[in-house]
Order: structure tokens, then C-alpha cells, then sequence
């Protein structure tokens, strides 16, 4: 009776070692030997573009005046682990988006001689974008217009 028992734990012993022995070689395989393709291919899913259909008619209030209609946009998502230098492209994004570093000085008296001086909203907005980018975890920049998200994206 207990050789039956002795043997039925080595049994169960041996089977519980052999299992974990299959998953460390499968783990060692997945990090060691598949690591680079698993990993392009999570970019590539990361970066697919998705058309959805969203269409609907223009909004109209009880005067039939247009109070929303349907115009295309695009949301930009951040990778901040690829993100290199998050100061540079904020300040890509903030020229993008119609924010200018210089400002013109307007002088009643000097109409025809237009001089620059620096915005003094420019830093603050531009660190404000890249807090966003910074943060991270989803998208940073939601319903811009096609033609400025392919700025930014250039």
C-alpha cells in the first residue's frame, strides 16, 4: 500500500517537473528566440490606420440653420517609449497647429515696417504639448484637420 502512494507521488512529482520544464523552454522561446519578429509585428499592428464610417448628416436646429455637419478629422496616438526628443516634436506640433514663436509688433506709426518679437505665449503653450506627449497612455491629439495632421506627421 505504500509503494502505491510512493509511486503515485513520484508520478505526480515527475509530471508537475515535466510541465514546468515545457513551459520554461517555451517561455525561453518566446523572450530568446521569437523576441524580434513578435516585436516587429506589434509595431505593425500598433501603426495600422482604420477607416471608419461615421457618416451622418448635417445637424440643424428648428430654423434650419447648420449647427454641426460632417467634417473629417484625424486623432494622432503617442508612443512616448518612441518618442526620442518630446521637446522637438511639441514644438513641431505647436507650429502645426498655427502657434508661432515670434509675434508681430504692431506700430500705428510704422505700418510698412512690420519687426518681430518673441510670443511670450510660446514657451507655455509649447510645454503644455509636450506634458501631453509626455503622458502618454493613449491619444494626445483628437479631431485635428487631415491637412494638420499630415504636417505633424511629416
Amino acid at each position: 500500500m505504500k509503494r502505491t502512494a510512493d509511486r503515485r507521488l513520484r508520478l505526480v512529482l515527475a509530471l508537475t517537473l515535466a510541465a514546468f520544464a515545457v513551459v520554461i523552454v517555451r517561455a525561453t522561446q518566446i523572450q530568446v528566440v521569437d523576441a524580434a519578429s513578435l516585436s516587429r509585428k506589434a509595431v505593425s499592428q500598433q501603426r495600422d490606420v482604420q477607416m471608419l464610417p461615421a457618416v451622418r448628416g448635417a445637424i440643424l436646429d428648428a430654423k434650419g440653420q447648420h449647427l454641426a455637419q460632417e467634417q473629417p478629422s484625424k486623432t494622432i496616438v503617442v508612443d512616448t517609449k518612441a518618442l526620442r526628443r518630446p521637446h522637438h516634436a511639441a514644438m513641431v506640433i505647436a507650429r502645426a497647429l498655427g502657434y508661432h514663436q515670434l509675434k508681430k509688433r504692431h506700430h500705428p506709426k510704422h505700418h510698412r515696417k512690420q519687426k518681430y518679437r518673441p510670443n511670450p505665449a510660446w514657451p507655455d503653450r509649447v510645454q503644455a504639448i509636450q506634458d501631453q506627449l509626455e503622458r502618454g497612455g493613449g491619444t494626445a491629439l483628437r479631431q485635428l484637420e487631415p491637412e494638420v495632421a499630415a504636417r505633424i506627421m511629416s
